[in-house]
């Protein structure tokens, strides 16, 4: 197996996901204080309320500073640069000088056919790489969940608990970025499931270029709505198994 090389995973989405994990962690100490402010009595502790209160302030602003960086900097840096590697692989091109080796697995010649059967490969590992990813964040919803129905059930819950519950779970850290994960691994399954057709098929020409730029166009559009980033640690951790599935799925077609 040809060694792997992704420039690109280190330059561009190393720093993306160093920033999301800042803004992960974040996200959970501004949902501590939130809960603390309903816990600690002004009156009773004057000076501690008004540190947590600051302090709160403070991380919000940060927070706020981090994501706005990471969605409108980070992240479509880090997609434009993946999607000049892709089309330079595809059309034997130049468009970048900072290529990938072993990230694209096929010998096909033919532009509008490498076109397809290159996003056959990147969907199918997408997608099995975020089927990983929401098994943990399934359970993660689901606790939450149940934890929030609970505490809304009983009666002596204060009505600010309920409130500060809701907005976490409601959060894009928390319920919001599960549906994008969700919506994220359906969109690959379909790209995927049409690729597959696709190449079956006796399409050809014009019309094979056509859709695979049409399904291209589908995919990366889904992949910067949904503002996933897939992870590097799932990738490795299933990278030898999906790869000789992939080597099984080439010899099928």
């Amino acid at each position: 197996m040809t060694t792997r090389i992704d420039p690109i995973r280190e330059k561009y989405y190393k720093p993306l996901e160093i920033a999301e994990k800042i803004s992960g962690f974040l996200f959970y100490i501004l949902a501590s204080l939130s809960f603390a402010t309903l816990v600690i009595e002004r009156n009773e502790s004057p000076l501690l309320h008004q540190t947590i209160a600051l302090s709160f302030v403070v991380l919000v602003v940060t927070y706020f500073v981090i994501n706005l960086i990471s969605r409108y900097y980070l992240f479509p840096r880090a997609e434009d640069a993946r999607r000049r590697e892709f089309v330079s692989n595809v059309y034997e091109i130049s468009l970048t000088h900072e290529t990938t080796v072993g990230y694209y697995n096929n010998t096909e010649q033919n532009s509008n056919k490498r076109l397809i059967i290159t996003l056959l490969e990147n969907t199918f590992f997408s997608k099995n790489i975020l089927a990983l990813m929401l098994k943990r964040e399934r359970v993660k919803i689901a606790i939450y969940i149940t934890l929030f129905l609970v505490l809304i059930t009983l009666r002596t819950t204060p009505l600010d608990l309920v409130i500060a519950c809701s907005q976490v779970l409601l959060s894009e850290e928390v319920l919001v970025r599960w549906v994008r994960m969700e919506w994220l691994k359906a969109r690959a399954e379909d790209c995927y499931e049409t690729c597959y057709r696709v190449i079956q098929s006796e399409v050809r020409g014009k019309t094979l270029q056509a859709l695979g730029i049409e399904w291209f166009g589908k995919y990366e559009s889904g992949k910067t709505l949904a503002g996933v980033v897939q992870s590097e640690a799932v990738f490795n951790r299933l990278n030898d198994r999906l790869s000789q599935e992939w080597e099984v799925i080439k010899q099928t077609l």
